[in-house]
């Protein structure tokens, strides 16, 4: 038990060392001697306990995943504004799987991505978070989930990802509480303005329904436009 119990403490110090070192260098630039350094362990212990640098790549991958479905579970009837709020301050919290993300966006794109199937179960899960919130009213019934789901991972990760652009253009770094506040929010704001929008197709058509029969043709039509003669049911 007691070796179990070591192990595991092992191989948590791995990973949060590895998470730190493949946000700083990427992939390729990452060593196992210095995610072993940071660590403090055997150099060994990394392949013993993930077999590889991909095998770790993965499994820091998957980590991160996995912590984030959770936090969507909880937040499966947030509104669309609180999601994009809530969803900021928790990258700001700790965006090294960002950092991954765009080390690989700086390699070549022509190698598969490690972890590519995990990952595209987890977006097809957010995905399908926003197609339930767009089936409850709370998101436009025209707007694609999928472009919208990668529209609100921009929204939530472009100040981090492009700190230099927040600094140009609000004169705050994005690092800066004050700027995190002013994004915040903002995506409550843009959110709550993109939720409202949904509601308004509902209530023309509402406005615009029929209360009572209509007559087309000489023909009674009941309020949903099925003729009562062709149900058998005319009076």
């Amino acid at each position: 038990m007691g070796r179990q119990r070591d192990l595991n403490r092992s191989r948590e110090r791995i990973l949060a060392s590895a998470t730190k070192e493949f946000a700083a260098k990427g992939f390729a630039g990452a060593r196992t001697r210095s995610i072993a350094r940071r660590a403090r362990i055997n150099e060994q212990m990394i392949f013993h306990c993930f077999g590889n640098k991909a095998g770790l790549y993965r499994s820091v991958l998957d980590k991160e995943l996995r912590h984030i479905a959770t936090l969507l579970e909880s937040r499966e009837h947030m509104s669309f504004a609180t999601h994009l709020a809530t969803g900021f301050e928790t990258l700001c919290d700790s965006h090294d799987q960002l950092r991954m993300w765009q080390w690989e966006a700086l390699t070549d794109q022509r190698s598969e991505l490690i972890a590519a199937e995990e990952r595209r179960r987890f977006l097809k899960a957010e995905a399908a978070q926003l197609q339930r919130a767009k089936l409850r009213g709370n998101l436009p019934e025209d707007v694609d989930a999928g472009l919208m789901l990668i529209a609100s991972i921009a929204l939530r990760s472009i100040p981090l990802l492009l700190p230099q652009l927040a600094e140009l253009v609000t004169g705050f770094q994005s690092s800066d509480p004050a700027f995190r506040r002013k994004w915040s929010r903002f995506l409550k704001t843009l959110g709550d303005r993109i939720g409202r929008s949904s509601a308004l197709p509902r209530e023309r058509a509402s406005r615009s329904a029929p209360s009572r029969s209509r007559e087309r043709g000489g023909e009674r039509l009941r309020p949903n436009g099925v003729s009562g003669k062709r149900l058998g049911l005319s009076s």
